[in-house]
């Protein structure tokens, strides 16, 4: 369901050019082939018509997708404008119901899902109509929720959970939306997604806050990726091996897994293990500690600045000027490569500086080669270990708390250039 597909959002009414329909024919059968269900979904809110010709078009749009191959779809409801009719959950069933019949009499075994525009809050908060979107539309959510009780019993409905995101995602929530809509659930569980006010950052790191008891709980997990495919393998890597063992899941040593599996060589590995830690957190899910390594190093340092914690500080930023040489170097999968080569060249630019100060601070070095790095790092858009702000009031609407700030790199430099502009006294 990419909305960068016009066809599938924007312009959902027009056919798919040909070529566009043989890729789909092509994608059909390649998941067929690896036994892989692919799932084409259609938002077809926009300026929706329920009384004119709009429920044939959109049964057309889906027939022709059938006709390559596709057995399987969902209708997305989600982030609807308010004055749209598709908002109406009558409007919802009758299409949903009117769909399903189209396709089922083409195939008994084709299966459609869909999610309402009311698919974050807790069953209670849908029974009570104040979930994080009742007072954006003229419908409340417990009516909503009352008409979906006329939905065919095997169309799926798809839930982020309490919240846009999910943090954490509790069994008991899930076994309490499953009672509320009974039906099947499938949370469309929004990590590692980085689109809109996130699109700053990469999340490198493994399947989280998700509690074991959601799998029996619920039919399915879909996981939103991230803008780049080959990166998102990562957390995709560990969220399999959460699915496979819920119980004994050990998120540290499946993301060692996927590090080795996605980067292609044990140096590759290492490579991208190194930038991975610079992306550790998410503002908005769990609260791991960004650029952990720096962290540590750094509070020994500025608390003591020895000989010898300064040698392990400078070790470590050594690494970081490397790391765009050795992901170019020592990984062979050339997609993921060119999906981290800005984090790397950015954190490679950060350890050339942090040398430079270092040097700075002893006596010796070029302050303006120090400024210069920083200036050429600063004007790199993606964060590295660093978090997007995100203001109070939008965090708890997404996320239903505060959100996890992080700047580790930028704390860093503010206190090292402190040091180096302080009086010679303070640098004894």
């Amino acid at each position: 369901a990419p909305k960068l597909d016009p066809y599938h959002r924007s312009r959902w009414r027009e056919p798919y050019p040909a070529e566009w329909m043989a890729h789909f024919g092509e994608l059909a059968r390649a998941a067929e082939q690896s036994h892989v269900r692919f799932v084409y979904a259609l938002s077809p809110g926009g300026g929706f018509d329920p009384d004119g010709d709009d429920p044939a078009r959109l049964v057309d749009k889906l027939g022709a997708l059938f006709d390559v191959g596709v057995r399987d779809f969902c209708l997305l409801f989600d982030d609807l404008a308010a004055t749209s009719r598709a908002a109406d959950p009558a409007v919802q069933v009758r299409l949903i119901t009117q769909t399903r019949a189209a396709l089922r009499r083409r195939d008994p075994h084709a299966s459609l899902c869909f999610i309402s525009h009311y698919y974050a809050g807790t069953a209670d908060d849908f029974r009570a109509s104040r979930s994080t979107f009742d007072g954006m539309f003229p419908i409340p959510s417990a009516t909503a929720y009352a008409a979906y009780a006329g939905l065919p019993r095997d169309v799926a409905i798809l839930w982020t959970g309490p919240h846009v995101f999910a943090n954490p995602l509790r069994a008991a929530d899930a076994v309490d939306y499953a009672k509320l809509v009974e039906r099947p659930v499938v949370v469309w569980d929004n990590f590692p997604v980085n689109d809109v006010v996130l699109s700053r950052e990469l999340f490198l790191s493994p399947y989280r806050a998700r509690e074991p008891g959601v799998v029996d709980a619920t039919d399915g997990v879909l996981l939103n990726t991230m803008l780049q495919p080959e990166a998102s393998k990562l957390a995709l890597w560990t969220a399999g091996r959460f699915f496979a063992d819920p119980e004994g899941y050990d998120p540290d040593a499946a993301f060692d897994d996927a590090l080795l599996e996605i980067a292609g060589s044990a140096a590759g590995a290492q490579a991208v293990g190194l930038i991975a830690e610079q992306f550790r957190s998410h503002p908005l899910i769990g609260r791991e500690a960004e650029s952990p390594v720096l962290h540590t190093l750094a509070d020994a340092f500025f608390a003591d600045r020895t000989a010898a914690n300064q040698a392990a500080l400078r070790a470590f930023l050594a690494r970081c000027a490397a790391a765009e040489d050795a992901l170019q170097r020592d990984v062979p999968n050339a997609a993921l490569v060119a999906e981290l080569d800005d984090a790397a060249r950015k954190l490679a630019l950060y350890g050339e500086a942090g040398l430079l100060g270092l040097e700075l601070i002893d006596g010796d070095g070029d302050r303006a080669a120090y400024d210069a790095r920083l200036a050429a790092a600063g004007r790199m858009a993606v964060l590295v270990g660093g978090n997007t702000g995100i203001g109070p009031g939008l965090d708890v609407f997404l996320s239903g708390g505060a959100a996890n700030p992080a700047d580790v790199f930028g704390d860093f430099f503010r206190r090292l250039t402190a040091l180096m502009e302080a009086g010679p006294e303070e640098l004894q």
